[in-house]
């Protein structure tokens, strides 16, 4: 059995860790529940510090082009689907784009910068390109 994460308890304890106002950089797959989330990250910008979501989604998450029969596994305990993807492609884009939106909507709301990462992107690529773009809109912090 899987254990759930406890983001809202994890980032508490950072908040309350990091006394000195900063840059906190959560990487996740969000996979957590989006209310213990947000809890957490409201708490980090309330006490002052800058904020940035970087969510990692595989290839597959986003376009879901899969072909052929196909066995799909849930999280934690949810079961197993076996089905012909294209039947489902349709209702799933458009789920993922409102998971999506939804994000970037509380992340907007909330003053947290939000990206997402592909798996197929190498990471430190990503983050340089960020923070290069983060100093361009603010400019350089001494």
């Amino acid at each position: 059995q899987h254990r759930k994460t406890d983001m809202y308890g994890i980032l508490r304890t950072v908040a309350d860790e990091k006394s000195q106002k900063g840059m906190v950089v959560l990487i996740s797959d969000l996979f957590a529940p989006s209310e213990s989330l947000f809890k957490g990250l409201k708490l980090l910008r309330q006490r002052g510090h800058d904020v940035l979501l970087f969510h990692v989604l595989d290839d597959q998450e986003l376009d879901f082009d899969y072909s052929g029969t196909t066995k799909f596994e849930g999280l934690e305990e949810s079961g197993q689907l076996v089905c012909d993807p294209r039947s489902l492609q349709a209702g799933y884009l458009s789920a993922m784009q409102e998971f999506l939106d939804d994000i970037r909507r509380r992340c907007a709301r909330n003053v947290i910068d939000y990206q997402t990462i592909r798996t197929s992107e190498p990471l430190d690529a990503v983050l340089r390109h960020y923070m290069n773009f983060r100093v361009g809109l603010h400019g350089r912090r001494q």
